[in-house]
């Protein structure tokens, strides 16, 4: 994928990023100044040094410095040591068992020099810092009492927190909303890579290997409207769309006329009759004569789209019960003619495949300058494949986000197994960023 269709994948699902992003970032204000209760630090710096317990200095060498050094760690653990957590317990009366005062402290040493650092948390600022210093004195009297030396000199006293070192809202806050971010970006990734339908015309060009000659936006009319766009709003942008559609089909075969064409798709509900409908009346519209034939036998929808009645049609006419002239029904349109599917037979594809039935196409060739074709789904049934070598060509629709590309894949491959020509394809319900991806919007 190129990095522009990243960020189409990322714009389309602009409002999950911001959800996650917002809740990551809320949560974390809402645990870091309601939640989280403040803690405080308080630090204090003791040296290991040489005094005599006289209190008076004494020569210091530097074996002497040497032997300090390596001595810090030794006092490192005395001080976390349970001896001193309970002296400092008994003096200051906190009510905290030894093993609860050892993760209040944190003891910081260097090897390379005399200084320990001893840093104390505590709900309390007060608590922290008497603890600190407390800590210190009860380090330095156990060290006495031990080694007879007094080691250990307080460099620097504990001082008062004037503010909580924890929770930090700021840099808490900061942190969540990068993760919120980096997570919904990942997630959007990963729903795009698992989504095996089809997204845009490269999509369908590379898979099924067909040119993609029409892209139908999703802003057509719902199954509550009826008119058809075509009809309904021969100005919109979705007229307009099957008018670019009707000019594609007129260009797409130099070698032979294209007067009959099957309307089909792999799965059912991808909007096959409803494109197949506005293109006849689209095509119609521009003064050919045009028949559209329902030759879906087993779901007719045709008649409920255009809003007429489906008492005879094309199985009547297959069946020698009436005359084509009888069956073919004028529209309201000028040059728009309808042939309902009729009674839903016991036998579709015996009747689409008989011999009456191809010689009804080509009786209707000689009276109309195009035939459409409205059929079932290639992957339901065979009528779509019959059909298809009855005719000059197949449109193949493709619903944007909903075609699984293995159904797609599958449906051409039908189709051209039994010889059909596919002319293209048709991007039904085309998404606004696939309109801006392609080069037809």
């Amino acid at each position: 994928m190129e990095l522009r269709e990243y960020l189409l994948i990322l714009k389309k699902r602009w409002m999950l990023i911001l959800v996650i992003t917002f809740i990551t970032t809320s949560s974390s204000a809402v645990f870091s100044f309601f939640i989280i209760k403040p803690m405080y630090k308080s630090d204090i710096s003791v040296i290991i040094g040489k005094v005599g317990t006289d209190g008076k200095s004494q020569p210091v060498s530097y074996d002497d410095i040497l032997m300090y050094q390596m001595l810090v760690k030794t006092y490192s653990g005395l001080a976390s040591s349970r001896t001193v957590a309970e002296d400092v317990i008994n003096k200051l009366k906190l009510k905290v068992t030894p093993e609860q005062f050892e993760k209040m402290i944190t003891i910081n040493s260097n090897s390379d020099t005399e200084f320990l650092n001893i840093t104390v948390r505590s709900k309390d600022p007060e608590e922290a810092m008497l603890i600190a210093n407390q800590l210190a004195k009860s380090l330095k009297e156990v060290s006495i009492s031990v080694k007879k030396m007094d080691d250990v000199q307080i460099l620097d006293p504990a001082q008062l927190p004037t503010a909580p070192d924890s929770p930090r809202p700021v840099f808490n806050i900061s942190i969540a909303f990068f993760l919120g971010l980096a997570a919904s970006i990942v997630l959007i990734l990963l729903i795009e890579y698992l989504d095996n339908t089809v997204k845009t015309q490269e999509d369908i060009e590379k898979l099924a290997r067909v040119p993609v000659i029409g892209i139908i936006p999703n802003e057509g009319e719902t199954t509550e409207d009826k008119k058809l766009i075509s009809i309904k709003a021969p100005k919109s942008l979705v007229s307009e769309a099957y008018r670019t559609l009707r000019t594609s089909i007129q260009f797409s075969s130099f070698d032979k006329k294209i007067e009959t064409i099957v309307v089909t798709s792999s799965k059912q509900g991808e909007g096959k009759t409803t494109i197949v409908s506005n293109l006849a009346i689209t095509t119609a519209q521009s003064g050919k004569k045009v028949l559209l034939i329902d030759c879906d036998l087993r779901r007719p929808r045709i008649y409920k789209k255009l809003g007429i009645l489906n008492r005879e049609g094309l199985t009547n006419i297959v069946a020698g019960e009436r005359k084509k002239s009888e069956c073919i029904r004028a529209m309201d349109l000028p040059n728009l003619h309808v042939i309902t599917s009729g009674p839903i037979p016991p036998n579709p594809a015996e009747i689409l495949g008989s011999i009456r039935m191809k010689n009804l196409l080509k009786e209707l060739k000689e009276d109309f300058d195009m035939i459409l074709i409205d059929t079932p789904p290639v992957l339901a049934v065979t009528d779509a494949q019959i059909l298809s070598t009855l005719c000059d060509g197949v449109l193949l629709v493709a619903c944007c986000g909903e075609t699984d590309r293995n159904d797609l894949i599958r449906a051409k491959e039908l189709i051209d197994k039994v010889g059909g020509k596919v002319l293209g394809a048709v991007i039904n319900k085309a998404s606004k960023e696939v309109k801006q991806y392609n080069s037809y919007y």
